[in-house]
C-alpha cells in the first residue's frame, strides 16, 4: 500500500493491514464498493459485516485514535513527498539497487522470487551456502543493517524497504552485499 498507484477499479474489496507503509501495526483498512454493502449472511461477524461501518462512519465501536493519527501523519507526508508516483520511483529505485547485487553476484546469493514476480518491498534471498546466512547477518547487524533474517517460513535473508526507507539505504546494503560476497565467495 502506497507503494505504487493502483486501478481502483479492478477491486470490490481491498482489506489491507497498516503496518509498514500506512502506520502502526494491528490496523486495517478495509475500501469497498458500495454495492457491496448489505449483503453479509447472517452469521457473519460484526468486525467483518461493513455495512455497519458505513451506516455509523466507520464508527461501530471505539477506535485506535493513535493509530487514526499515525496513519493522517503518513499520508500527509507522502503526500509531501511528492505522493504515490514518487513512492513507486523510491521502490523502484532502491529494489534495483539490491537486485542488481543479487543478479551479478554468479550464485553467490540466490534471490527467491523469479524477476516478473520480484517485490519491490521484500527482497529475498538465500546463500549458495547455507552457513553464510548467520555470518550474512551477524555482520549486518555490526553495520547497523539489521533484520535481515528471512521469514520464518521461508528462511534466508529478506531487506525490506519500505517507504520510509531512504534510496541511501539500499546503496549501504548494496555495497555491504558486495562486500561480503567479496570477503565470503
Amino acid at each position: 500500500m502506497l507503494s505504487r498507484e493502483l486501478d481502483w477499479d479492478r477491486f470490490g474489496l481491498l482489506y489491507a493491514g497498516l503496518q509498514k507503509n500506512l502506520g502502526p501495526s494491528g490496523v486495517c483498512l478495509v475500501l469497498l464498493h458500495e454495492d457491496l454493502l448489505g449483503h453479509a449472511l447472517p452469521e457473519t461477524p460484526k468486525l467483518l459485516d461493513y455495512d455497519a461501518f458505513a451506516t455509523q462512519n466507520s464508527l461501530p465501536n471505539t477506535i485506535n485514535t493513535f493509530a487514526v493519527y499515525v496513519f493522517k501523519l503518513v499520508l500527509e507526508w507522502v503526500r509531501d513527498q511528492g505522493g504515490l508516483a514518487e513512492m513507486e520511483r523510491r521502490s523502484r529505485e532502491r529494489a534495483r539497487i539490491v537486485y542488481e547485487v543479487l543478479d551479478s553476484s554468479s550464485g553467490f546469493y540466490l534471490p527467491v522470487a523469479e524477476t516478473p514476480y520480484r517485490s519491490l518491498m521484500n527482497v529475498t534471498f538465500h546463500f549458495h551456502q547455507e552457513d553464510l546466512l548467520h555470518r550474512f547477518v551477524q555482520q549486518a547487524d555490526q553495520e547497523g543493517l539489521y533484520a535481515l533474517a528471512g521469514h520464518r517460513e521461508v528462511g534466508g535473508a529478506r531487506a525490506s524497504m519500505y517507504n520510509a526507507m531512504p534510496v541511501e539505504g539500499a546503496h549501504a546494503l548494496a555495497e555491504f552485499m558486495r562486500e561480503f560476497e567479496r570477503t565470503q565467495g
